[in-house]
């Protein structure tokens, strides 16, 4: 009797424990966000580089965060169970859909990069003719939508629920995949949202991706500064103004071209070329982790399903 309650003591304190931790997390996450908001409001929002780092940056943020959290409560991925699992592998594969569509964007970018950039060297050596045929705005890309993409793993179950204290940590693990989950695709959302032509799709997927909107979740402060930059545009969007002064300056001056406005294209190119290499870096990054952690869960799901 004396050891059964000490297990219901311990029990009950590893329990609060994992509420506790659960609490910190939540609260790691809004201050980050209050912090990112800041940061939003006094960057000069022309910098599209800015905006790109400060979403990486919040991906990264929750990610570490969530690790923290399954630590701080002894819950490894090894012990996690079906719901967890089938949380994290569900939500990934989504995850995974997102940032292809994004590689597929960067590529566009680059092809139109590629272009422009060779324009401007014809123009430089006075061939506007052929200059002409390349110096075009950029028409952007539609991308599919990766929200509808699902992992069915019903009636999972890696046997580990019945342990004590589990269900409580697996709880909690998955309120923390939720939060995740939902900074994940808001972030990678508005990615997508800066450097395609489908703008309000990308915006849908980020906010509108999870059981419930997630602007309802999002600090007001946050969700207007995001919104200030959105009305903005990409850097794509930057060069084809750029694209335009250019084009009007041959029209009107029968070939001539003011330096200032090739100089602004250049400036627009570059920055251009700036935030798809970061965008570029940080998306494979993910990529890769992402992958490895799934890859340990499907292990964790083979090796219980060898157990007799």
């Amino acid at each position: 009797m004396v050891l059964f309650a000490e297990k219901l003591g311990c029990h009950h304190k590893n329990s609060k424990t994992a509420l506790a931790s659960l609490n910190d997390f939540q609260s790691e996450i809004s201050s980050f966000l209050k912090e990112t908001t800041v940061k939003l409001a006094k960057s000069p929002k022309s910098l599209s580089m800015q905006f790109f780092q400060n979403l990486f940056e919040l991906i990264n943020f929750a990610d570490q965060a969530f690790a923290k959290l399954t630590t701080k409560i002894d819950y490894p991925m090894s012990q996690w169970g079906g719901k967890a699992t089938h949380e994290y592998l569900n939500h990934s594969l989504i995850f995974l859909q997102m940032l292809n569509s994004i590689s597929t964007l960067i590529s566009h970018l680059n092809q139109a990069r590629v272009s422009i950039s060779r324009s401007l060297s014809l123009i430089e050596k006075n061939s506007i003719n052929m200059a002409t045929k390349y110096l075009k705005k950029s028409q952007g890309t539609k991308i599919s939508n990766p929200s509808k993409c699902t992992f069915s793993v019903e009636g999972l179950s890696t046997g580990v629920e019945k342990k004590p204290g589990c269900e409580k940590k697996e709880r909690v693990v998955l309120e923390a995949l939720i939060v995740v989950k939902k900074i994940r695709f808001f972030a990678l959302g508005l990615v997508m949202s800066r450097l395609c032509e489908d703008k309000k799709m990308c915006w849908e997927v980020g906010v509108f991706s999870g059981d419930e909107p997630f602007k309802m979740v999002l600090d007001l402060g946050f969700r207007k500064e995001v919104v200030a930059v959105m009305e903005i545009g990409g850097p794509m969007d930057e060069v084809n103004r750029a694209v335009e002064r250019v084009c009007e300056g041959l029209l009107m001056s029968n070939g001539k071209v003011e330096c200032e406005a090739m100089k602004e294209l250049k400036g627009r190119l570059k920055v251009l070329d700036n935030c798809v290499e970061f965008v570029e870096k940080e998306v494979n990054g993910l990529f890769c982790q992402v992958l490895g952690v799934r890859s340990k869960l499907l292990d964790n799901i083979r090796i219980i399903g060898q157990d007799p």
